[in-house]
C-alpha cells in the first residue's frame, strides 16, 4: 500500500459510496473522528457531512458541492436524511440506494436513526456536483420513501441481482442522543425486502425473514461478498466476519456469519474446536475480496481499522479496549471451506507533526475500498484473482475513514476523518 498522489476535498468516514463512469461518489458520513464517550455531544450535528464528493482517480481531480447549497433544491428535512452516519447503501447500475443511518432530527432536536430509503440517480448527481449542467439539481435526481423496516444504522446493504431481495444485514436502531450508558435496539436479523420502483414512486415489499438471533447482535462489522465454487457453478454469498457488541465477555464477536442471497444465515458452533474465529480487524473497515477459480479459493482482505488482537515484532497480544491498527490481514477460504487468517502488510507510515509528533497515524476504520478501473470483477464485486496477470497490479484504493493519533483514544481530539487515499497493489505468489 502507498499513499496516492491526491486526497479527498475533505476528510470523511462512515459514508455511502458508488462508482459511475469511472468516478467515485461519496455521500453522508462524518467529518470528525471517532465519536465521544461522554454524557453529551458525542455525535455533534455540526460534524455531519454535508459535502458530496466526486472523484476521478485517473486524474486525481476532486469535485465537491454542499447539500446546503441553494442549487441542490433539497429541503432541510431531506438534507438530514442524506448527511447521516453509518447509513447502508448499494448500487444498481446508475442508481444508488441509501437506507437509514444515524443523525440529527430537527423535529425532535436530538439524534435518531432514520427510516428513509433514498434512490439517487448518479449521472444527474455527478453533473450537479461538477456543475456541468446548470439545470441539474440534487433534488431532481432524488426520490425517497420511508418504512419502519429500514430504521437501521451500522448494518450492511446488498443485493445479488434484480431477481433477489435486498438484504439489510444486522445493525441497530439507536433512538435519541448517543450516551455511553444507553444501547440501541439491535435488529439481530437479516431483513429482506424488494424495492418496487416504477420510475416515479417507491414501495417497500417485505419478504419472509428469520427470527432475531442473539448471535447476530452486531453492528459496525467487517463484511464482504464471497464466492464458493460448487462444480462449475460460482455461488455468491456475504460473510459478516466479526462485529460489536456482545452483552457478555469482552464485547466483540469472532465467529463469522454467512448469508445466502435470499437472506438465509448460518454460523458455526462458537464452542467448536475447529471453528474459525476472527481476532484481528473486528470492526468495520475497508475490505476487498478476491476469488481464484484455479485454486477454488476465496481471499478477503481487511485494511487496518480496529482490532482485538494486535501484532508487534511477530508477537501477538490482545487488548480489550479495541485499539486502532494499521495491520492488513487476509482470510483464505479453501475449496473445502476451511478458513485461515494471514498477515499481509500495513498502511504506509505517515507521521504526525503535532500532538504526538513522530508517531504514525492509524487508518482503515470506517473507510471503503474502491476497485481500480480495468480490474476484472465478478457480478458481486469480488476481484478475479486469476485475471490479474503476473507482476504487481493496482487493484484499488482505500478511501477516507478514521485516522487515529493513538491506538486507544481518550478524547475526540485524538482522531479525525481522513482525507487520504491509499493505492493497493497485489502481486500473486
Amino acid at each position: 500500500m502507498e499513499a496516492a498522489s491526491f486526497t479527498l476535498a475533505s476528510g470523511v468516514h462512515s459514508y455511502v459510496r458508488a462508482v459511475y463512469d469511472g468516478k467515485w461518489i461519496l455521500i453522508g458520513g462524518r467529518t470528525n473522528g471517532l465519536h465521544g464517550f461522554q454524557d453529551s455531544g458525542n455525535f455533534p450535528a455540526s460534524s455531519q457531512n454535508d459535502l458530496v464528493q466526486v472523484v476521478d482517480p485517473s486524474t486525481g481531480t476532486v469535485w465537491s458541492r454542499l447539500l446546503t447549497d441553494p442549487s441542490s433544491g433539497l429541503t432541510p428535512e431531506q438534507i438530514y436524511t442524506l448527511n447521516v452516519t453509518a447509513a447502508q447503501g448499494f448500487q444498481d447500475s446508475d442508481m444508488l440506494y441509501m437506507i437509514g443511518g444515524y443523525g440529527y432530527d430537527p423535529g425532535r432536536n436530538e439524534n435518531s436513526t432514520k427510516s428513509t430509503l433514498s434512490v439517487i440517480r448518479l449521472p444527474g448527481l455527478i453533473k450537479w456536483v461538477m456543475n456541468t449542467d446548470p439545470s441539474e439539481t440534487f433534488a431532481n435526481n432524488l426520490r425517497q420513501t420511508t418504512h419502519p423496516l429500514l430504521k437501521v444504522a451500522g448494518g450492511h446493504l446488498t443485493r445479488v441481482n434484480k431477481h433477489k431481495p435486498v438484504l439489510l444485514i444486522f445493525g441497530q436502531d439507536f433512538d435519541g442522543n448517543y450516551l455511553v450508558s444507553s444501547n440501541g435496539a439491535y435488529t439481530q436479523q437479516v431483513r429482506a425486502f424488494h424495492v418496487i420502483d416504477n420510475g416515479k414512486s417507491l414501495y417497500i415489499k417485505p419478504c419472509p425473514i428469520e427470527a432475531p438471533n442473539a448471535n447476530y447482535r452486531r453492528r459496525d462489522f467487517p463484511v464482504g461478498p464471497i464466492i464458493s465454487q460448487n462444480g462449475k457453478a460460482l455461488d455468491p454469498s456475504v460473510v459478516v466476519w466479526a462485529g460489536v457488541f456482545t452483552t457478555i465477555g469482552d464485547g466483540y464477536w469472532t465467529v463469522p456469519v454467512s448469508i445466502l442471497p435470499h437472506g438465509v444465515t448460518a454460523m458455526a458452533d462458537p464452542n467448536g474446536s475447529t471453528t474459525f474465529r476472527q481476532g484481528m480487524n473486528i470492526y468495520n473497515a475497508a475490505t476487498s475480496g478476491l476469488f481464484s477459480k484455479s485454486e477454488r479459493a476465496m481471499y478477503q482482505i481487511f485494511f487496518g481499522g480496529i482490532s482485538y488482537v494486535t501484532v508487534s515484532d511477530s508477537m501477538f497480544s490482545t487488548d480489550s479496549e479495541f485499539p486502532f491498527i494499521n495491520t492488513v490481514t487476509a482470510t483464505r477460504i479453501d475449496k473445502s471451506g476451511s478458513v485461515t487468517q494471514h498477515l499481509l502488510s500495513s498502511f504506509p507510515t505517515i507521521l504526525q507533526t503535532t500532538v504526538f509528533p513522530g508517531q504514525p497515524f492509524l487508518f482503515g476504520a470506517e473507510a471503503w475500498f474502491f476497485p481500480a478501473s480495468g480490474v476484472q470483477l465478478f457480478p458481486s464485486g469480488v476481484i478475479s484473482l486469476d485475471d490479474l496477470g503476473a507482476g504487481p497490479v493496482v487493484v484499488g484504493y482505500v478511501v477516507g475513514g478514521i485516522q487515529s493519533r493513538v491506538p486507544n483514544t481518550s478524547s475526540m481530539s485524538e482522531s479525525a476523518a481522513s482525507a487520504f487515499v491509499f493505492r493497493v497493489t497485489v502481486e500473486k505468489n
